[in-house]
């Protein structure tokens, strides 16, 4: 009886082992997890402050999604567009921007310029 209680015991902590196909879609799947994260966050941000914050909070070196952080922090800078960034990105700080204008803390007419810099961006992507 012993014997079978052990057996059973080890099997279920042994872990299956996950194939090559269930590691690779797992691979491709954590950026995508972290991004939605990442954006929602963004989205939600109404300040430069927070915005900086979600930027400086960027994960190791070697983490899927660092480059939303870097992309983020670059943008933030002085608002120029990182060459890096996806459309979606771009999409968010243009809503970001405007956001920041609506809030009293962009100077004089740097909402417009950023805009038709992002635009810029959207319309030599396509």
């Amino acid at each position: 009886m012993e014997s079978q209680d052990w057996q059973q015991k080890e099997r279920s902590n042994t872990a299956r082992r996950k194939s090559a196909g269930e590691r690779r879609q797992e691979k491709v799947g954590k950026p995508n997890q972290y991004w939605e994260k990442f954006r929602s966050i963004l989205h939600a941000t109404e300040n430069r402050c927070d915005a900086l914050a979600l930027a400086l909070a960027m994960p190791r070196q070697e983490t899927p999604g660092r480059k939303f952080h870097t992309n983020l922090l670059w943008f933030l800078q002085d608002f120029t567009v990182p060459k890096e960034s996806n459309l979606e990105e771009r999409s968010l700080y243009l809503e970001l921007i405007r956001r920041f204008d609506a809030a009293g803390e962009l100077k004089p007419g740097m909402k417009c310029q950023v805009e038709k810099a992002l635009q810029a961006h959207f319309a030599g992507a396509h």
